[in-house]
Protein backbone atom coordinates (compact mmCIF):
# COMPACT_ATOMS: atom_id res chain seq x y z
CA UNK A 1 0.00 0.00 0.00
CA UNK A 2 1.09 3.79 -1.03
CA UNK A 3 2.63 5.31 2.00
CA UNK A 4 0.57 8.49 1.54
CA UNK A 5 -2.55 5.63 2.11
CA UNK A 6 -1.14 4.29 5.21
CA UNK A 7 -0.77 7.85 6.53
CA UNK A 8 -4.21 9.08 6.33
CA UNK A 9 -5.42 5.29 8.02
CA UNK A 10 -3.21 5.50 10.55
CA UNK A 11 -4.75 9.23 11.16
CA UNK A 12 -8.39 8.36 10.85
CA UNK A 13 -7.66 5.47 13.27
CA UNK A 14 -6.27 7.84 16.00
CA UNK A 15 -9.31 10.72 15.47
CA UNK A 16 -11.71 7.82 15.40
CA UNK A 17 -10.67 5.66 18.02
CA UNK A 18 -10.47 2.79 15.86
CA UNK A 19 -7.80 -0.14 15.24
CA UNK A 20 -5.70 0.83 12.14
CA UNK A 21 -6.47 -2.99 11.11
CA UNK A 22 -10.53 -2.16 11.10
CA UNK A 23 -9.53 1.72 9.36
CA UNK A 24 -8.23 -0.26 6.31
CA UNK A 25 -10.60 -2.82 6.26
CA UNK A 26 -13.21 0.16 5.51
CA UNK A 27 -11.15 1.67 3.06
CA UNK A 28 -10.66 -1.72 1.13
CA UNK A 29 -13.90 -2.93 1.55
CA UNK A 30 -15.29 -0.63 -1.51
CA UNK A 31 -13.05 -2.17 -3.80
CA UNK A 32 -13.84 -5.70 -3.15
CA UNK A 33 -17.65 -5.07 -3.43
CA UNK A 34 -16.56 -3.46 -6.75
CA UNK A 35 -14.74 -6.50 -8.03
CA UNK A 36 -17.64 -8.87 -6.89
CA UNK A 37 -20.06 -6.80 -9.01
CA UNK A 38 -17.93 -6.56 -12.18
CA UNK A 39 -17.33 -10.67 -11.93
CA UNK A 40 -21.26 -11.26 -11.84
CA UNK A 41 -21.22 -10.20 -15.43
CA UNK A 42 -21.17 -12.71 -18.27
CA UNK A 43 -18.72 -12.90 -21.18
CA UNK A 44 -20.48 -11.97 -23.96
CA UNK A 45 -23.79 -10.24 -22.68
CA UNK A 46 -22.98 -6.62 -21.64
CA UNK A 47 -26.82 -6.17 -20.03
CA UNK A 48 -25.54 -8.34 -17.20
CA UNK A 49 -22.41 -5.59 -16.53
CA UNK A 50 -23.35 -3.36 -13.30
CA UNK A 51 -21.95 0.21 -13.20
CA UNK A 52 -20.07 0.83 -10.36
CA UNK A 53 -19.89 4.09 -8.21
CA UNK A 54 -17.50 4.83 -5.72
CA UNK A 55 -18.01 7.83 -3.19
CA UNK A 56 -14.91 9.62 -3.88
CA UNK A 57 -13.34 8.84 -6.95
CA UNK A 58 -16.47 8.40 -9.48
CA UNK A 59 -18.10 6.07 -11.55
CA UNK A 60 -17.34 3.13 -13.59
CA UNK A 61 -19.73 3.10 -16.48
CA UNK A 62 -20.37 -0.89 -18.04
CA UNK A 63 -20.55 0.47 -21.61
CA UNK A 64 -21.98 -2.03 -24.51
CA UNK A 65 -19.64 -1.24 -27.28
CA UNK A 66 -16.68 -1.81 -24.73
CA UNK A 67 -17.47 -4.70 -23.43
CA UNK A 68 -18.41 -6.34 -27.10
CA UNK A 69 -15.20 -5.47 -28.00
CA UNK A 70 -13.31 -7.07 -24.90
CA UNK A 71 -15.07 -10.38 -25.52
CA UNK A 72 -14.59 -10.08 -29.16
CA UNK A 73 -10.88 -9.69 -28.52
CA UNK A 74 -11.05 -12.42 -25.79
CA UNK A 75 -12.18 -14.80 -28.36
CA UNK A 76 -9.49 -13.83 -30.75
CA UNK A 77 -6.61 -14.83 -28.35
CA UNK A 78 -7.95 -17.76 -27.17
CA UNK A 79 -8.05 -18.82 -30.78
CA UNK A 80 -4.54 -18.26 -31.73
Amino acid sequence: MQKRVENIIKEVAQDSNLPEFVVKAIVESQFQCAREAIKKGESGKPDTFFNVRFRHLGLIVAKKGKINKLHAAKLAKQKK
